[in-house]
């Protein structure tokens, strides 16, 4: 009976050892996400997602003659960025409106699943070493 006692223990820790080491993964997981989501390269590569309501609409064609070089109204996450520094210099009229827009756009769930697949490989390896 204390040999089952025993081994029982000793899975126990095993398994908890595991558990701790799965919650610093994914914790690590999670936080390589998050730094890479603000890297320029990043936001190169993410649409912004505009909606339909009248504030997106009027960031949209501020965007628009802002970067009147944009094809088809394509606008990525570095555009906001853009958008940010120029409203910054012209009294931030459109600050809220600006905020909003980026707080969709910056969500882990506005990432295309592409994207997002990219993102997790590249947060997994940079969290390799926990694993080991």
């Amino acid at each position: 009976m204390n040999k089952y006692i025993k081994a029982l223990a000793i899975v126990s820790i095993a398994l908890n050892s595991q558990a701790d080491t799965s919650k610093e993964q994914s914790a690590c997981i999670n936080d390589a996400l998050i730094q890479i989501l603000k890297t320029d390269e990043s936001k190169r590569e993410r649409l912004v997602i505009f909606n339909e309501s009248s504030d997106d609409l009027e960031l949209k064609e501020l965007l628009h003659q802002l970067k009147t070089s944009s094809e088809n109204n394509t606008f990525y996450l570095i555009d906001l960025d853009t958008l940010w520094n120029w409203d910054r210099k012209n009294e931030m009229k459109f600050i809220y409106k600006i905020l909003d827009l980026m707080n969709r756009n910056y969500q882990l769930e506005s990432v295309s699943p592409n994207l997002k697949n990219k993102y997790l490989l590249e947060a997994r390896h940079m969290c390799e070493g926990l694993s080991k």
